[in-house]
């Protein structure tokens, strides 16, 4: 949370950032979860900021910070497979360079297969279990399983609390994070700021990583555990009013 404030302080002042952390602490979900059970989506959160920071700090010259961001991505994929989600804020940062031409049709194809190569190389490099073959069978089929869980719920009896779409997850987030009316109006705020401000390349980067989680989990998703949003919402909350 606070390398996340940080990132996103911008023109705040010290103690505009320090309020905005206790305020990010003080949700319930994420306290919750920072203090009462250690759990890999913590390790997910992290990775996901380290994926943000780079890129941001990378400002399209497509160099180390680009490529360290691909580590990330790959230890994030690894994790809990959010790494995957950044293909649309990843292809927004190549979409840009083409655009501001920093880059050729050609080298963007390149700069993205090289992003997508080392990404695939620090997935298995975080996960060295891999190697063995018993051991990637079962990871699959452990994958499939869940997934069906996912998608259909435990038990795979079709339930009201199994329900997809936005309106089935309200208990879920307005008890644990803020009435959904508040997080329209920050969607709102993160994308007016994506728009207008000094703080756009980094807005639109957020943007990019929770519009595709986002969707995932509220179309595709029918078990609806609140750390599910933390690797979104920690982004979200500290990029409040960030115009």
């Amino acid at each position: 949370c606070a390398w996340m404030v940080y990132l996103a302080a911008g023109r705040r002042r010290a103690w505009e950032s320090a309020a905005l952390l206790v305020l990010l602490l003080s949700a319930r979900g994420i306290a919750r979860n920072s203090i009462q059970w250690w759990h890999p989506d913590a390790l997910s959160v992290l990775a996901v900021v380290a994926v943000i920071h780079f890129l941001h700090r990378d400002r399209l010259r497509f160099g180390r910070d680009f490529l360290f961001a691909a580590a990330a991505c790959g230890v994030a994929a690894g994790i809990k497979l959010a790494g995957f989600f950044f293909f649309l804020a990843v292809g927004g940062v190549l979409a840009a360079g083409l655009a501001r031409r920093l880059l050729t049709p050609g080298r963007a194809l390149l700069k993205g297969g090289l992003f997508m190569l080392v990404m695939a190389a620090s997935l298995v490099l975080s996960n060295p279990v891999v190697y063995n073959a018993g051991a990637r069978e079962e990871i699959v089929n452990i994958q499939v399983y869940k997934t069906g869980e996912l998608d259909q719920g435990y038990g795979h009896d079709v339930t009201e609390d199994y329900a997809k779409g936005p309106a089935h997850w309200e208990w879920t987030l307005t008890r644990w994070f803020a009435n959904p009316a508040l997080l329209a109006f920050l969607g709102l705020s993160l994308l007016a700021g994506c728009l207008w401000g000094p703080d756009r390349p980094l807005n639109r980067l957020i943007l990019g990583w929770l519009l595709p989680n986002a969707i995932y989990l509220l179309w595709f998703v029918a078990v609806k555990p609140d750390h599910y949003w933390l690797p979104a919402f920690v982004p979200l909350f500290a990029a409040f009013f960030n115009i």
